[in-house]
């Protein structure tokens, strides 16, 4: 073959693949933006107008006038319930706070626990248990709770849910009564008696009713002596208390005869006049196997209707408002 002269370029052999073109690694500006004219070009002169703050809202007005309306006109309906159940007026300072927080919604449920728990001062309560059901999410143990730290009502509150057995749930309630006792005794400046300081050991099970009278009877018996003294005030409700019993509806999973020996409690018990008894359930207890006739009278909780969801949202969160509202 011939070969080519020096400085001219060589032909390609057959099926040698084509040369790749450099990159160019000069700088490189993009060209100007041009406007687009599809897209509405904003004016950064013009302002949006702004409200005076110091003028007033007249639709911000509106509803405050009528979120006042609407509450007097439920002032007048929580008193005439109040009329209708017979309610003192030593009573209504603590019962009226409670209804305007939970609305009409759940006024016959409230004055239902006043009737059977009494007021934390001159009403005893009507019976020594109490039964409160209702479906999942209907307020029974907020409400409980509210209705018994705003009535000023001494009270412990056992989780049915956490306990394994009888003999573990008694133990755990002569644990409490006893913590409760010691507080009160402090609080009022009152010595508290030696038996008293020493704890039940956990893990302890009080099965049997003489161990459990043994455990309780110290404390229960400090109560009545402090409620005696003098200057205490002599209160027919200062030596009581309330024992909640939260999510009832477990207690036969714990013992088939559960039910049963707590409800008798207040009648078995020596100091069992001392003490009231409130199961908060998903149920009815007769339908947990209690009989009708042992039945303790009941106040049901109905699910919450849509409106009565939406007023109680719209109340809770007007509160918070204003709550956080500055001055």
């Amino acid at each position: 073959a011939d070969l080519a002269a020096p400085g001219t370029p060589q032909r390609a052999s057959p099926g040698t693949p084509p040369r790749r073109t450099l990159r160019n690694l000069d700088k490189n500006f993009s060209d100007p933006k041009e406007p687009d004219s599809k897209r509405p070009r904003r004016d950064s002169s013009a302002r949006p107008e702004l409200s005076d703050p110091k003028q007033p809202d007249l639709k911000r007005q509106q509803q405050r006038a009528a979120a006042a309306e609407a509450d007097a006109a439920k002032e007048v309906e929580f008193c005439a319930e109040l009329d209708r159940y017979g309610v003192s007026k030593a009573s209504r300072g603590s019962l009226l706070p409670l209804l305007r927080q939970w609305g009409p919604a759940r006024t016959a449920q409230i004055l239902g626990l006043w009737t059977f728990l009494g007021d934390g001062v001159s009403r005893t309560p009507a019976s020594s248990c109490t039964q409160v059901w209702g479906p999942a999410g209907s307020g029974k143990t907020a409400i409980v709770s509210s209705f018994l730290k705003g009535m000023g009502i001494r009270h412990l509150w056992l989780d049915c849910a956490c306990f394994v057995s009888l003999g573990e749930l008694q133990a755990r309630l002569a644990e409490e009564l006893r913590r409760l006792v010691v507080a009160a005794s402090t609080a009022a400046k009152v010595a508290t008696p030696k038996e008293l300081q020493q704890r039940v050991p956990p893990g302890r099970q009080l099965r049997a009713l003489d161990r459990l009278e043994a455990v309780m009877r110290p404390s229960l018996g400090h109560l009545a002596s402090m409620a005696l003294a003098p200057g205490s005030g002599g209160s027919p409700t200062a030596s009581r208390v309330t024992v909640v019993l939260d999510h009832a509806q477990e207690l036969p999973r714990i013992s088939a005869g559960a039910l049963e020996a707590l409800l008798s409690l207040p009648e078995v018990l020596q100091c069992g006049s001392q003490l009231s008894l409130v199961f908060v359930s998903r149920l009815p207890l007769s339908n947990l196997g209690v009989l009708h006739a042992r039945e303790p009278p009941s106040v049901a909780f109905a699910p919450y209707s849509a409106a009565e969801t939406e007023a109680l949202l719209f109340a809770v969160l007007s509160r918070s408002a204003e709550a956080e509202a500055p001055g």
